[in-house]
């Protein structure tokens, strides 16, 4: 399958052990990042394209033209909230 174009301005993250981390369909979900010792988690971005190097898909759907990738492209949303001057108030 070829990709749709070129992702430019994004950031890169990866599932650590190389397993599935985003599929078809997955666009517009949220990307969380899990801290280490208490395992909250933080907001990084919204997912917006992945890998053409595919990983096995875990879980529903499978099946012919259901892809899967380790890595996944997203926009960081910290830079964002800067850009724009907003402010999450969390309690």
């Amino acid at each position: 399958m070829a990709g749709y174009g070129t992702v430019t301005g994004v950031v890169a993250g990866a599932e650590v052990h190389g397993n599935a981390a985003v599929g078809n369909g997955d666009s517009g979900g949220p990307v969380v990042v899990l801290n280490g010792g208490d395992l909250s988690s933080v907001a990084r971005g919204t997912i917006s394209a992945m890998s053409t190097v595919f990983v096995p898909c875990p879980g529903m759907p499978t099946g012919p033209g259901r892809n899967c990738s380790n890595i996944v492209y997203f926009p960081d949303i910290a830079f964002a909230l800067h850009a724009f001057n907003i402010h999450v108030n969390v309690s």
